[in-house]
C-alpha cells in the first residue's frame, strides 16, 4: 500500500516536473533571436521599418546594403548574446553618417529656447541655447561639458544612445535581467535533477519492468496531453485577447500573431515529442517480461 501511494505521488511529481521543464526549455529557447527573426520576416516587419526609415530625412545610421534588416538582426544577436551571459560586453556599437547625425544635433539646437538669466544652458531636462552663440557653437561646448565623443569616429555604441551605458540606470536593469536568467538556468537544472530522481524512484519502486515502462508511458502521455491541449487553448485565447486589444497599426498584431503561432509550433512539437516517446514506453510494457529484460539489456 505504501509502495502504490509513493508510485502514485512521484509520478505525479514526474508528469508536473516534465510539463515544466519542458515549457521552461521552450521560454529559454525565446532568449535565441531566431524566433523572432522569423516573425520579423512573416510579418513584413523589415519591410514596413525600411519605409519608415525612408521618411525619416535625419537617419544618421548607415544601412548595410541599404537594408534595416542587416542592421538590426545583428544588434539584437548581441544584446541576447549579453543576456544569456554568452558575452561580456554589450555590444550595440552601428556605422554612422556622421554629417547627417550632427544636422539632427544643430536642428535639435536650433529648436531650443533662448535662456533666460540664470538659466543653466547645459541642464539635462530642460537645455537652452545661450544668447549670443551659435548652434554649432554650443553643440561643441555641449558635447565637451557632457563628454560626449561618438562624433568622433566612423562607429557610435547605441548603448549610450539608448541609456545602457556603464552606471545608467538601464545598464543596471538589464544586469538584473542577465542575473535573473542565470538562475532561470540554474533552475532549469535543478528541476532536472528533481525529475531524474523521480523517475529513478520510480524504477526502483517497480514492481516488474513492465511496470515501470508502463507508468513511464503514462507520465509521458498525460505530460503530453496538458501540452497539447494547454496550447491549443491558450493560443486561441491569446489571439483573441489580441483581436481586441487597443492596437492601431496592423504591423504589431501581424508581428505578435506570428510570433504566437511560432511558439504555438513549438510547444506542439515538444508535447509531439513526448506523446511518441509515450507510445513507445507502452509499446513496450505489452511485450512479455523476458523480452521486456531483453530490450532494457540492449537499451
Amino acid at each position: 500500500m505504501i509502495k502504490r501511494l509513493a508510485l502514485i505521488f512521484l509520478s505525479f511529481g514526474a508528469i508536473i516536473l516534465l510539463v515544466l521543464s519542458t515549457l521552461s526549455i521552450i521560454g529559454y529557447s525565446l532568449l535565441y533571436p531566431a524566433i523572432y527573426f522569423e516573425a520579423f520576416e512573416e510579418a513584413g516587419a523589415y519591410e514596413y521599418i525600411d519605409a519608415q526609415v525612408t521618411q525619416t530625412p535625419n537617419m544618421f545610421l548607415a544601412m548595410p546594403d541599404n537594408k534595416t534588416k542587416n542592421l538590426i538582426e545583428p544588434l539584437i544577436e548581441h544584446t541576447f548574446s549579453y543576456i544569456r551571459s554568452e558575452e561580456d560586453t554589450l555590444n550595440l556599437s552601428v556605422r554612422i553618417d556622421r554629417d547627417k547625425l550632427r544636422g539632427f544635433f544643430i536642428t535639435s539646437v536650433n529648436n531650443l529656447s533662448v535662456c533666460n538669466q540664470g538659466q543653466d544652458p547645459f541642464n539635462e531636462t530642460k537645455p537652452c541655447l545661450p544668447a549670443g552663440k551659435t548652434a554649432d557653437e554650443f553643440l561643441d561646448e555641449f558635447f565637451i561639458k557632457k563628454n560626449i565623443s561618438f562624433l568622433e569616429g566612423e562607429y557610435t555604441d547605441l548603448a549610450i544612445v539608448y541609456g545602457l551605458q556603464e552606471g545608467s540606470e538601464g545598464k543596471q536593469a538589464l544586469e538584473k535581467i542577465r542575473t535573473g536568467i542565470y538562475f532561470y538556468k540554474i533552475g532549469l537544472l535543478i528541476m532536472g535533477i528533481l525529475l531524474f530522481c523521480c523517475l529513478a524512484s520510480i524504477y526502483f519502486l517497480r514492481s516488474s519492468l513492465k511496470g515501470y515502462f508502463f507508468i513511464m508511458g503514462i507520465i509521458f502521455l498525460v505530460s503530453s496531453l496538458f501540452l497539447l491541449m494547454g496550447v491549443f487553448f491558450g493560443t486561441e485565447y491569446a489571439l483573441t485577447a489580441l483581436s481586441d486589444a487597443p492596437i492601431s497599426e496592423q504591423i504589431f498584431i501581424n508581428l505578435i500573431e506570428t510570433f504566437l503561432r511560432h511558439l504555438e509550433k513549438r510547444i506542439y512539437f515538444a508535447g509531439g515529442g513526448l506523446f511518441c516517446i509515450s507510445l513507445l514506453f507502452l509499446g513496450i510494457s505489452f511485450l512479455k517480461e523476458e523480452t521486456v529484460a531483453r530490450v532494457q539489456r540492449k537499451a
